[in-house]
């Protein structure tokens, strides 16, 4: 029997889909327990010690639009106030206080992207504003994550060190800043 390369691809290729196949359905059951995942808004489900068995640990939901109505405006105007007066070391502790959010152990802060003023509006430019947007959403984290251990140092304008690891809530263009970003760290 002669085989030519055309078949030979043939024989390979059908058996490596039915190894495949055949591998998809082999995983045990503990195996598929370790896998089961929950909607994070919703909960977490983890395996239990014992086989089978599964728990599930209650999460609190977050709401990014209620997040974006109420939080971020007064995170921006604290922001605005703190950068016309830099010294100010109760404006901090608001900022702290209206950024930390002890139900879920979180701090959020928000940035702003500004366009150039040439008035270009390309997708490049676009997406460096959203950028710039989250850089300085960064960087009121970091002076967040410092004010909430002592309000009176830094100066705003003297941070320097490692920007805190978080979580991108959401990135939006505007019409008035040109985006805007709210991100969040653990307390």
């Amino acid at each position: 029997m002669i085989i030519t390369k055309n078949g030979l691809f043939l024989i390979i290729t059908i058996g490596l889909i039915a190894l495949m196949v055949m591998g998809l359905g082999s995983c045990s059951k503990k195996e598929q327990d370790s896998q089961l995942t929950a909607d994070e808004n919703v909960g977490t489900i983890s395996p239990d010690e014992k086989e089978g068995s599964i728990t599930v640990e209650e999460s609190v939901q977050v709401d990014l639009a209620v997040l974006e109505a109420e939080l971020v405006p007064k995170l921006l105007e604290i922001e605005k106030s703190i950068m016309t007066d830099p010294t100010n070391v109760e404006l901090r502790r608001q900022f702290v206080e209206a950024a930390t959010d002890e139900a879920v152990k979180k701090i959020r802060a928000v940035g702003i992207g500004k366009p150039p003023e040439t008035g270009q509006e390309s997708e490049t430019v676009l997406k460096l504003v959203e950028r710039a947007a989250i850089v300085d959403s960064y960087r009121w984290l970091a002076y967040l994550q410092k004010w909430s251990k002592d309000p009176s140092q830094p100066d705003f304008g003297s941070l320097s060190g490692d920007l805190p690891a978080s979580h991108i809530l959401f990135v939006k263009p505007t019409p008035e800043q040109g985006a805007i970003a709210l991100v969040e760290t653990d307390l």
